[in-house]
């Protein structure tokens, strides 16, 4: 039997976004009553740690605790790329936020805050 972990869990309207780090990590998504579940991303993740929605532009935004990164991709997981590396800087929680569909704010927390 393999053990997994489900670190973080996000809801968006009729889906659900979260990970698992278990001895595979991926993303997954799913309807909100757990059906339709699917691997969204599943190469180069090593400890997904915090997930967040962009809405108004259908983007999940997850940070990598392993990886040392803020990543970005569509909600099927295409278009995946990343937006920084924080090497030495661990952080474990992410925000979105968006004024004017202009300026978009991400917010990472320290875990040595």
């Amino acid at each position: 039997m393999t053990s997994s972990t489900v670190w973080n869990l996000i809801l968006h309207f009729r889906l659900m976004f979260f990970s698992d780090n278990g001895l595979h990590p991926r993303i997954e998504r799913a309807s909100l009553d757990g059906q339709d579940r699917k691997v969204i991303v599943y190469r180069g993740l090593l400890s997904v740690v915090a997930l967040s929605v962009d809405t108004a532009n259908d983007k999940l935004y997850w940070s990598d605790f392993g990886r040392q990164t803020l990543e970005v991709s569509d909600y099927n997981g295409s278009n995946r790329r990343v937006i920084i590396r924080i090497n030495g800087l661990p952080f474990i929680d992410l925000f979105y936020y968006e004024v004017s569909n202009k300026l978009i704010y991400v917010f990472i927390t320290n875990i040595n805050r």
